[in-house]
């Protein structure tokens, strides 16, 4: 990617974004079925950012 604050941006976004993903795979460990839902939820929601964070990066790199 050669705009800079694009990388910048999204590599800072990802760092952001990976203690919540770790609170959320913890949650999808617990024993209660709905937190285990809950955390299935936030964990969907952080990947589908993360594809299109990477969707976003492959197209500026063009």
């Amino acid at each position: 990617m050669s705009n800079d604050p694009t990388r910048t941006l999204l590599h800072d976004m990802r760092n952001a974004l990976g203690p919540a993903m770790l609170v959320a795979e913890r949650l999808t460990m617990h024993a209660d079925p709905a937190v285990k839902r809950a955390g299935q939820v936030i964990l969907d929601s952080l990947d589908a950012t993360t594809a299109l964070m990477r969707q976003y990066q492959a197209n500026s790199a063009q």
